[in-house]
């Protein structure tokens, strides 16, 4: 119903850090990573965003972000630049990731790799001991393990960096499993007693099924992993 603004690339780990700079924010600690002698994703005590499990650059989306995290950000983004910055919908997120088409992201199962950083052969050969069945793992080599740099693979039709793979994104939505009754203007869809909200995109280490527009999932407010975090929406008058 509204146009808006949507961040080109995923939230990077720089753009966290002037953030946390500026507000003195801590860190949410006890995040989910994964751990590569135990074969198994779990919380370490000291792990944050600036320490997600793996190596990274500024340039890397940061993870590790509650939905609180996230929404103090844009906030603080609103106060210092004037402009209306949020969370996106469910809704805008899905539409972002189509860009026009109804097309899951302009690549077959094996080229997908060419597009997006996804659960590859590179990440079976670094961690032999998890489950290896076909949903796991796509049969292409992306170059990265974990989370690559953004805009390390090609845009989609609306200029928009790894909208499909690298990390989760929060959304503001509930979790409903299903959509009858959902807003048809973009909006956020709430309900009394919400305990889980959706995310979207994928990552690095997700089964396949999720490595497209429609795929989501949901987790608590206060769930905390190296592999969610945030793509910005800014509201246009």
């Amino acid at each position: 119903a509204k146009p808006f603004a949507v961040g080109k690339y995923e939230l990077t780990v720089g753009e966290y850090a002037a953030f946390t700079a500026a507000t003195g924010r801590p860190p949410t600690l006890n995040c989910i990573t994964w751990d590569t002698a135990a074969m198994k994703w779990q919380a370490v005590a000291a792990a944050n965003w600036r320490e997600p499990g793996y190596p990274q650059t500024d340039r890397h989306p940061v993870g590790c972000l509650t939905l609180a995290d996230a929404q103090a950000y844009v906030t603080w983004l609103s106060e210092k630049t004037g402009h209306r910055y949020r969370v996106p919908s469910e809704a805008e997120w899905e539409y972002i990731a189509h860009a026009g088409t109804r097309d899951a992201i302009g690549a077959s199962r094996a080229d997908i790799c060419k597009v997006g950083n996804v659960s590859d052969a590179a990440r079976a050969r670094a961690h032999p001991g998890a489950d290896q069945d076909d949903t796991r793992f796509f049969a292409c080599d992306d170059g990265h393990v974990y989370a690559a740099p953004v805009g390390s693979y090609p845009a989609n039709a609306w200029g928009l960096y790894d909208v499909i793979g690298n990390i989760w994104e929060w959304t503001e939505d509930c979790f409903i499993p299903h959509y009858n009754g959902a807003p048809t203007d973009g909006s956020v869809w709430m309900v009394p007693g919400c305990d889980r909200r959706i995310v979207r995109s994928g990552g690095w280490y997700s089964r396949v099924w999720f490595a497209r527009p429609t795929g989501r999932s949901r987790e608590a407010p206060d769930y905390r992993s190296s592999t969610l975090g945030l793509r910005v929406v800014r509201e246009i008058d």
